[in-house]
């Protein structure tokens, strides 16, 4: 669950654990949103869409290291985001039929989504943890 700017939204993941190569795999998400009266449906679905996206960037791929004070990441060659491989295979945001005022949607799709994944993950292997914390100390290789 999250709430941002005025707005509230809850969502699930369905995921699975590549027991072998430890690789975490989102394939579908849900998430309801009240944002009040949406004004622009579409642009509304695609705003949480990229902040779903930006979300399990963060959690499954996103990494900075320092060597002697400075960051090892200079761009993307080094530097690794979520490819279009990895998106989930579907992603379905509902809105509530609200006629209340609108409320701020652009980042409704973030917060939720990394404690999700972590809960998704904990009912499949309660020894399992996300990347940042298998792979700590290998530095600054990719993992």
């Amino acid at each position: 669950m999250s709430e941002r700017s005025g707005s509230l939204a809850a969502g699930v993941v369905e995921a699975s654990l590549d027991r072998d190569s430890g690789k975490l795999r989102v394939h579908k998400v849900w998430m309801a949103v009240d944002g009040g009266t949406v004004v622009t449906p579409e642009p509304a679905r695609n705003n949480i869409e990229s902040g779903i996206v930006y979300g399990l960037s963060t959690a499954l791929h996103e990494r900075v290291t320092l060597s002697d004070g400075a960051v090892d990441q200079s761009n993307f060659n080094n530097y690794t985001v979520l490819r279009m491989a990895d998106l989930p295979e579907e992603m379905h945001i509902e809105f509530l039929d609200r006629d209340t005022p609108p409320t701020g949607l652009g980042e409704i799709g973030t917060p939720w989504i990394m404690p999700a994944l972590a809960n998704a993950f904990a009912q499949v292997d309660r020894q399992a943890r996300l990347p940042h914390a298998v792979h700590a100390g290998t530095g600054g290789r990719p993992c």
